[in-house]
């Protein structure tokens, strides 16, 4: 159904899965049917619903309701993590600035760095980080500070 793409109906859900070699997810299921949560041309999920009553018999018009739930389920889901990714390019961009007004507002360098790699950080989700700099005099790598558990090594 997911990697098709197509909705499923079956009035034995066992034999179903069998035919197809998957393995049952649930027990003593007899009508069955499930449908893609498709986002445009992606599926992103699925719906499905089972009975366990032998006498239930799912009908095409039932399929085509639960197809349109599924496609209302779907946009709503896409919508919820535009929402959450558009908050959190928002967030990344307030702290951006934050950083570029602390840059224009402090002459310690030592603090200065310790804040923009702790916002790097932050903004990037990761566990650490580390920032160096280019000695002048020997032009090598020097460990200046460091955010998180983790250490690293020049």
């Amino acid at each position: 159904m997911i990697r098709k793409g197509r909705p499923i109906i079956t009035q034995d859900y066992l034999r179903e899965c069998q035919a197809r070699g998957d393995t049952p997810a649930l027990d003593n299921v007899f009508a069955w049917m499930g449908v893609p949560l498709n986002a445009g041309a992606e599926t992103i999920g699925a719906l499905s619903v089972g009975d366990r009553d032998g006498s239930i018999a799912y009908t095409r018009g039932q399929l085509e309701l639960l197809q349109a739930i599924s496609d209302q389920t779907a946009g709503a889901i896409v919508k919820a993590r535009l929402l959450e990714e558009t908050e959190q390019r928002a967030h990344q961009l307030s702290t951006l600035n934050e950083i570029t007004r602390q840059l224009t507002s402090t002459l310690e360098l030592t603090p200065l760095l310790q804040n923009i790699l702790e916002n790097a950080v932050g903004i990037l989700n990761c566990e650490a980080g580390s920032l160096f700099l280019v000695d002048e005099q020997t032009d090598e790598l020097v460990f200046q500070v460091t955010v998180g558990s983790c250490r690293f090594r020049t």
